[in-house]
């Protein structure tokens, strides 16, 4: 009947929820959270009817659980805490639990009577430190042992000596004495282990444990009947002999308690930041310093790009530090982000040192880094952007996450090691040439101290790589930005990186007459030169502002009046030699045009009185009596000839060019004067052609020959065509049987042959071809 009662209840309480969702007046049910060590707890939920029950450990993170709106297994104290931080408005007490030793019979017949008993039996001692919740049970080990509910060395020393013994473990299923709480060792009673119950004798602490949730808690019908049933004690139960009761404020969450029994009794973590004020203080410790050295390094650095770069690793530093930090006090969802966000200073820190090292020795600086290094920003940024979306792809790490979606763990995958490789090769490259080119600065101190850094922080990943303690339980972060720093500065005290150190003791050394005066203070600087009240003749003050103040010098222009001088009887003496090479060139020039005005004509007279007396002979062997048409047209051809020739010869001597319209005119004169001989002359010249013919004379020769021999031996018609494309001009002409024993004429075949010339003459069928191929000035063989 109560079965049936129950099943009743259960059954409305269904129909009275879905009833209410369905109207929309109310949330959904929350999900309700209970350890996995306490299944009869979460069996006993169920059957009072709380809804769904997830068992889940251990319970890292509560108020991220308490935020989704689930009920939550806690503590009175860790109720106490989620109540005072606003993560929790309820918290309901459902049973009391208290700090036990659980003995498995099955492995051992050793009697315990409290906590000094495990140091001598024989067995194995179990103790799950990896759960949050068990730190409980070391502040109740410290009660009884101690009197005191802060973490002592008894404590942690007598799990240290159980450690050594080889007798410590964390898995219940190997302990023959196992440290827990009073549930749990019901629930595995209840299961059928044969487990004796012992409450330490030397003392230990009771707890109050119940659900915590924010907002309304489900009713839970008769669930003290349901847990009395499965061996709980009930709150109000009288507490066992040895117990005292824990109540809100007795005993509050450190995570010291953690650090401690990793420390004392694992022998673990000994550099290893675990507490929130150590996480807190390191990462806050390293930006001060990051701050401070930021600070320094501008100071002494004089170029621009040394300063930018270094205050932006510096900046990148504290940005690391500073997430890092953040990460360590937020919920798990903004962890993670920050996780991922850690790739920002990790993919630029080593561009930044690459850029350091570039502009350390530049002679000129810019300000700003070179131009390949935005392509190399480009890069990393879209890898960053990689690793930002790994959520969506998981092309870097692979993530195991549980039921409310924390990240439980991760591996990596191909993309990790690309962006592994991006933020390694540049750190490789900066620490390289900074190395290379630190052998060019004489005067070097401690040489090997930055490769020795540089080796010690390739170790240091090595061995943290391979989780090698201590050092794998080290702060990476820490290490490498500060291995980092330090090489930069291990670099400059050595003088592999050059910086301006010690300056103002350089310039009171210096003989300059300076002195630099701070408009803030009105304090000055002064060279050991020192500047005078007033300056000699022969020196000038001057002034100029700068960043900060006013810079003022004496400058001696002694040296600057006597160059000017010098200067100006050097300008007078050069402006009168030129006036005189001037004049030589006028005369010169006038000179030169006299003699080549000579030798053209002389040139000119030689051939026209050359061409007029074979003109002569020509008349002079004329028979006596009429002239027939043949020779009245050769004589006429051979004065347009002479006429002709001598025209381009003086456009050739000046410069001027022919184009193939004007050669096309002379050859249809040429063909006017022959026709009344009874020979045809066509000779056709590209006339949209822009090319200037080369050697015009000499084609212009070359077709009144043929003519002349047409009409001396009674040709009919003489038929050609001038190409001028391509570096050779050609001149291309089809003659009648009548030119069977032609030849050119001597002086015309002579320069033909100096100028480099292609002359052809053969027979074809009845007819012979004629061609001239001229090449271009620049290439002709003169």
């Amino acid at each position: 009947m109560g079965a049936l009662r129950r099943g009743s209840r259960l059954l409305l309480l269904v129909l009275v929820g879905m009833f209410v969702t369905s109207c929309g007046s109310a949330a959904p049910a929350p999900d309700v959270y209970c350890e996995a060590g306490s299944p009869g707890y979460c069996a006993s939920l169920q059957m009072g009817g709380a809804g769904l029950v997830e068992a889940q450990s251990p319970i890292v993170w509560p108020s991220h659980r308490l935020a989704s709106g689930a009920a939550v297994e806690l503590t009175e104290s860790q109720a106490d805490w989620a109540l005072a931080s606003g993560a929790a408005t309820q918290w309901r007490p459902d049973f009391q639990t208290t700090a036990v030793i659980m003995v498995d019979r099955s492995r051992t017949d050793e009697l315990i009577t409290g906590w000094q008993d495990l140091l001598s039996a024989e067995g194995t001692v179990g103790f799950d430190h990896r759960n949050p919740s068990n730190w409980l049970l070391l502040a109740a080990a410290a009660w009884g042992l101690e009197d005191d509910l802060e973490p002592g060395n008894t404590t942690f020393g007598l799990l240290a000596d159980v450690r050594r013994q080889g007798r410590l473990t964390a898995s219940p299923d190997e302990a023959a004495f196992w440290i827990g709480f009073e549930h749990q060792a019901v629930d595995r009673i209840a299961s059928g282990q044969p487990i004796e119950v012992v409450y330490p004798a030397d003392g230990t602490l009771t707890f109050i444990k119940g659900l915590a949730v924010d907002g309304e808690l489900l009713p839970t019908p008769e669930l003290g009947e349901a847990l009395a049933a499965a061996g709980y004690s009930a709150v109000a139960d009288p507490l066992p002999a040895p117990a005292r009761l824990v109540r809100p404020g007795d005993l509050a969450h450190s995570p010291i308690w953690k650090a401690r029994y990793y420390r004392q009794v694992l022998g673990e973590h000994y550099l290893y930041f675990v507490g929130t004020r150590e996480h807190t203080i390191g990462p806050a410790l390293g930006i001060v310093a990051l701050i401070a050295w930021i600070g320094s390094f501008a100071r002494r650095g004089s170029q621009p790009s040394v300063r930018r770069a270094a205050f932006a690793v510096g900046v990148l530093g504290v940005v690391w530090l500073g997430m890092r930090m953040v990460k360590i006090l937020s919920p798990a969802w903004l962890s993670e982000l920050l996780w991922y966000g850690f790739y920002l200073p990790m993919l630029m820190l080593p561009l930044c040192l690459l850029w350091l090292a570039w502009a350390v020795d530049r002679p000129i600086d810019p300000g700003r880094p070179p131009p390949w290094w935005g392509a190399l920003i480009g890069v990393n940024a879209t890898l960053l952007l990689l690793v930002l979306t790994n959520g969506y792809h998981e092309l870097v790490f692979a993530i195991e996450r549980d039921e409310l979606g924390d990240m439980t763990s991760y591996s990596y995958e191909p993309g990790y090691f690309v962006v592994a490789a991006a933020a390694g090769i540049p750190l490789i490259w900066a620490v390289g040439w900074l190395a290379v080119k630190s052998r060019r600065v004489p005067g070097r101190r401690l040489p090997w101290l930055p490769e020795l850094i540089v080796a010690a922080l390739a170790a240091y990943l090595v061995v943290y790589a391979l989780g090698v303690t201590p050092l794998a339980q080290t702060d990476l972060t820490l290490a490498i930005i500060f291995t980092g720093l330090l090489l930069i500065e291990a670099a400059v005290r050595t003088g592999k990186l050059p910086l301006n150190r010690r300056y103002g003791q350089f310039f009171r050394a210096s003989s300059l007459k300076m002195r630099i005066v701070d408009e803030g203070t009105g304090g000055a600087i002064t060279a050991g030169g020192t500047v005078g009240d007033r300056p000699s003749a022969t020196e000038v003050e001057r002034r100029a502002p700068i960043r900060g103040g006013q810079v003022s010098w004496i400058e001696d222009v002694s040296a600057i009046a006597a160059l000017q001088r010098h200067t100006s009887v050097a300008i007078g003496r050069l402006q009168t030699l030129n006036a005189m090479l001037a004049s030589q060139r006028i005369q010169q020039r006038s000179a030169i045009a006299s003699q080549v005005r000579a030798e053209l004509l002389q040139t000119m007279e030689t051939e026209v009185g050359a061409r007029v007396n074979e003109l002569g002979e020509i008349i002079g062997a004329l028979p006596p009596g009429p002239v027939d048409g043949r020779s009245l047209a050769r004589i006429a051809l051979r004065a347009c000839f002479i006429k002709r020739r001598a025209a381009l010869f003086f456009q050739l001597q000046s410069g001027e060019s022919l184009g193939a319209d004007t050669m096309d005119q002379h050859f249809t004169e040429l063909a006017g004067l022959a026709e009344p001989a009874g020979v045809r002359l066509m000779v056709r010249c590209p006339l949209d052609s822009l090319v200037p013919v080369h050697y015009p004379e000499l084609l212009y020769e070359c077709v009144f020959a043929l003519v002349d021999h047409a009409v001396v031996a009674g040709g009919r018609a003489v038929v050609g065509q001038v190409s001028l494309s391509g570096p050779q001009q050609r001149l291309s002409v089809l003659l009648p049987a009548e030119f069977e024993g032609f030849t050119m004429p001597r002086d015309l075949s002579h320069r033909l042959e100096v100028l480099g010339a292609e002359v052809g003459f053969r027979r074809l069928d009845e007819s012979f071809t004629f061609s001239v191929s001229v090449p271009e000035p620049e290439t002709a063989d003169v």
